[in-house]
């Protein structure tokens, strides 16, 4: 098992378009450096809506994606703005069709992989 952990360009680790042809490339360069059977990308929270999107935009290179309690809608998500608009290049006012690109409930149709999520949308109180 070859197990790599990309920081999708550190503060603004979200699947921008940097952060995409990042990992386009080590995935090229894990396939020609080993025998790769089948390549599963998995993560949580923002790494979790990163490998939705990743997963949406290049589902020919994925044999599976895990998301643990991310999100697939950047149109309609409010939080973290500052480092999106980072990595995605402007405001979603701006380039909204690069928001929608990056959402990959827009898109399931290329969700052609086994896919695992996890959501939740309660939070949990600690007892007293």
């Amino acid at each position: 098992m070859v197990l790599i952990a990309p920081d999708y360009r550190a503060n603004t680790s979200w699947m921008g378009p940097a952060a995409e042809a990042d990992l386009v490339q080590i995935i090229g360069e894990l396939r020609r450096q080993y025998r790769i059977r089948r390549l599963l990308l998995a993560g949580g929270s923002m790494g979790a809506t990163s490998a939705l999107t990743f997963a949406a935009l290049h589902p020919d290179l994925l044999d599976g994606v895990v998301a643990f309690n991310g999100h697939a809608n950047h149109l309609e998500y409010g939080r973290f703005q500052e480092a999106i608009q980072t990595a995605f290049g402007g405001t979603k006012q701006a380039i909204p069709e690069e928001y929608r690109k990056r959402s990959a409930e827009f898109f399931p149709e290329r969700l052609t992989m086994p896919v695992a999520l996890t959501a939740g949308g309660q939070r949990h109180r600690r007892a007293a």
